[in-house]
């Protein structure tokens, strides 16, 4: 491998083919010029979720002019029912989705799965079941 630079003051490596692999050092430097965070860690934060049925069940306060980008959750029901996220105008931000008994859903991504309008609360509505979890998300000012 060679040394190479790149995106300014950004190291990676090159491997034999040519392709380039930014390092450690490299895509550190990346994300402090671009977001001001030392890692991606430092950029997340998540919400407990513990709810029984009941629609409007607000999971992340609404904070003005910042939008909530939803990165992954997992959820788990005691019986089956279903599951809907919403913001608290009861805009749906997904589908209902059903989870059976004793179910569960796990979704995570490197990029956001849905964005919550600009100064809107993340909601869930829940229909029959308790659902158990956790949300990963990251608030972003616009």
């Amino acid at each position: 491998m060679q040394n190479v630079r790149c995106l300014g003051a950004v190291s990676a490596d090159a491997d034999a083919t040519g392709a380039v692999l930014a390092t450690a050092a490299g895509q550190a430097s990346l994300l402090a010029a671009m977001t001001g965070a030392s890692s991606i860690g430092s950029l997340m934060t998540h919400a407990v979720v513990n709810l029984a049925a009941g629609a409007n069940q607000s999971v992340v306060a609404a904070t003005a002019s910042q939008q909530i980008w939803v990165y992954g959750y997992e959820l788990h029901a005691n019986v089956a029912g279903t599951v809907c996220f919403q913001d608290e105008d009861d805009t749906a931000l997904t589908g209902v989705m059903p989870v059976g008994a004793l179910g569960g859903v796990a979704v995570m991504s490197p990029y956001p799965i849905f964005k919550v309008a600009t100064g809107k609360a993340l909601e869930i509505d829940i229909v029959t079941s308790e659902i158990d979890g956790v949300i990963q998300y990251r608030k972003v000012a616009v």
